[in-house]
């Protein structure tokens, strides 16, 4: 019975919003500290982690990605070269996450970005991603799920991953 959400509010200093149920409470991640405006909680996994986006200052309209957990608090997913915003979205047990940045899709995986269309499995197949967000998600083994172009068509992708 668990849960994530977004919550904003108009006075800063505050904790940041994106909240979490565990079936005997709901509470706040915390703060990246600052002037935070809006975050939203958009996946969780079965460990807890929590992914989404948060304002990078108040009033920027700038969101940056990020992951939640227990342990390590809120971390900043690092940008793709030549990106300036994103949001991840999706998340498996592993800890991989998957989500958009300025319109690039992109795997975060142990510690580094990569942009999905350069992935060894991807580059030189005629694939380009891009597209509804809404269907992007990472599976538990190890299979991305989503939109992209293929031939100059739509296309829905399944892409497994070594």
């Amino acid at each position: 019975n668990e849960l994530c959400g977004m919550f904003t509010h108009n006075a800063a200093p505050f904790d940041l919003g994106v909240f979490f149920h565990n079936g005997a409470a709901t509470a706040s991640i915390g703060s990246l500290g600052g002037e935070i405006n809006v975050g939203t909680g958009r996946h969780f996994n079965n460990s807890g982690m929590i992914v989404g986006s948060v304002e990078s200052g108040l009033g920027t309209n700038v969101f940056l990605p990020y992951f939640w957990t227990q342990v390590g608090g809120i971390v900043l997913i690092p940008l793709l070269s030549g990106t300036t915003q994103g949001i991840a979205i999706s998340c498996n047990d592993a800890g991989w996450i998957v989500g958009d940045m300025d319109g690039e899709y992109f795997l975060y995986r142990n510690g580094a970005t990569e942009k999905i269309e350069d992935l060894p499995e991807v580059a030189g197949s005629g694939w380009t991603f891009s597209g509804d967000e809404q269907v992007l998600r990472v599976s538990n083994n190890k299979r991305i799920i989503g939109q992209g172009v293929f031939n100059g068509n739509q296309r829905i992708f399944s892409l497994k991953l070594c």
